[in-house]
């Protein structure tokens, strides 16, 4: 896989990856994960509120 980040994201990544001594690939790859770990949750609160009728539209009632 191909990422690219902006020059000032690289090198704050970069200053990381040798601050934990470790290869910048594993770094994105663990960024990468917590991301997708993060969706994933954000996801599934969406869809119990949604089943809970919370999914933010206001029904008006007569």
């Amino acid at each position: 896989m191909n990422i690219s980040f902006p020059d000032e994201t690289y090198r704050t990544l970069l200053t990381e990856a040798n601050r934990r001594d470790m290869p910048m690939a594993r770094l994105c790859s663990e960024l990468l994960q917590t991301a997708a770990k993060i969706i994933d949750k954000t996801k599934a609160d969406n869809q119990t509120e949604n089943q809970r009728g919370n999914d933010g539209r206001n029904e008006y009632r007569k």
